[in-house]
């Protein structure tokens, strides 16, 4: 009488798997499918994430063999450069654009090297740390042309306790007010400077130089 009692559960049981099978079995499919499918995007995804990486390195290394090519000027590697923004790889891009603008400079073409630059300082799909380099690149490049107040605005936003940059934005503003025959604002400027223990030894010691410098100005 037992083995009835099974069979007959053995059938509903059978029978309720069929319909459930019926009713959802469908949706399993479908999110087994869906499971695939997104493994196999994420996969795809990246590797093209790796082939752009690379066409990029590749393309960025060929333009730096252009520009830094015996004779070389800013002007140059404008292929080279194109395939790089093609790729869309961010990284790559700004170097590439960084280093375009440093072949300007290298060139003494100052005009085309600091539009290069502020290009870059006011590209808000940059991190602020790769616009900062590029403010500071452009100041460099200004200070014995620009005025103090121009000197001062650029570098602004730079000249901050909380920014890396601070202390080379601080030596630039001192040089550019000694160039102006401001000389106490220079001197107290790297006096400062020369005080702060968070100074890089690099722009201490210049800053040292320039306070005695300053001492018969003053």
């Amino acid at each position: 009488m037992s083995d009835v009692f099974e069979e007959v559960s053995d059938d509903i049981r059978r029978d309720n798997m069929t319909k459930l099978w019926k009713k959802y079995g469908p949706w399993v499919i479908g999110a087994c499918v869906l499971v695939v499918a997104a493994v196999g995007g994420s996969q795809f995804y990246k590797n093209y994430q790796i082939s752009q990486a690379e066409a990029a390195s590749n393309g960025y290394d060929a333009y730096l063999t252009v520009i830094n090519a015996e004779g070389a000027t800013g002007a140059d590697g404008a292929a080279e450069l194109l395939a790089v923004e093609q790729t869309g790889h961010a990284g790559y891009i700004f170097l590439s654009r960084m280093a375009h603008a440093d072949a300007y400079a290298r060139d003494k073409n100052l005009i085309e090297a600091v539009k290069l630059y502020d290009i870059l300082a006011s590209d808000s799909g940059l991190t602020q740390n790769d616009r900062d380099v590029a403010v500071i690149k452009a100041a460099y490049l200004l200070v014995d042309s620009t005025t103090l107040d121009d000197m001062k605005m650029r570098l602004e936003a730079v000249n901050i306790v909380e920014n890396a940059f601070r202390f080379q934005a601080r030596e630039l503003i001192g040089l550019s007010a000694y160039k102006a025959e401001a000389y106490q604002e220079a001197h107290d400027i790297f006096t400062s400077l020369s005080e702060n223990a968070q100074t890089p030894d690099s722009i201490r010691s210049r800053a040292s130089s320039l306070i005695a410098l300053l001492a018969s100005k003053i």
